[in-house]
């Protein structure tokens, strides 16, 4: 993996650290994350909690298709199985996700700056994980697996 794509990756996971260590963010006064996060499924613009992981779907069935077309084993699968390749196709799958990734934490951070008038960066990041990252994940690898057993 390049210098940049390790550093970056280094940053998100002390970001995500710092959600833990800090639940409530930097500022006592605020409601808790978790709250926070709730609010987001009733809360004004919630459509995006539903349009952005079936975005991540949709480019994960695609990107699965494209990997049984290419014989490739399941996506995560893939990275965790094949300790000799591991460094490469972790260096592909940070560039498959990356765009859609940035994407939905450029749209949660809009979101929140026009409903909260402030950006929570923990929030935020864990958006674009839990809305954009994880769909994407799994429809890709479940998508592979499925069309390999209907074709055997």
């Amino acid at each position: 993996m390049t210098t940049r794509g390790t550093y970056i990756l280094f940053i998100i996971f002390l970001i995500l650290i710092g959600v833990l260590v800090f639940p409530n963010g930097l500022h006592a006064q605020e409601p808790p994350i978790l709250e926070r996060i709730a609010d987001r499924f009733t809360g004004p613009l919630h459509l995006r909690v539903i349009l952005q992981p079936l975005v991540a779907i949709i480019l994960g069935i695609k990107y699965g298709r494209s990997d049984f077309k290419k014989d490739h084993p399941p996506f995560f699968l893939d990275i965790i199985s094949d300790k000799l390749n591991r460094n490469q196709k972790l260096k592909m799958a940070y560039r498959s996700i990356l765009t859609p990734f940035l994407i939905g934490v450029v749209v949660d951070a809009i979101f929140q700056y026009i409903v909260f008038h402030k950006i929570h960066l923990y929030g935020t990041l864990l958006a674009g994980i839990v809305l954009i990252a994880i769909p994407y994940t799994l429809s890709r690898g479940f998508t592979n697996r499925i069309l390999k057993r209907q074709n055997k």
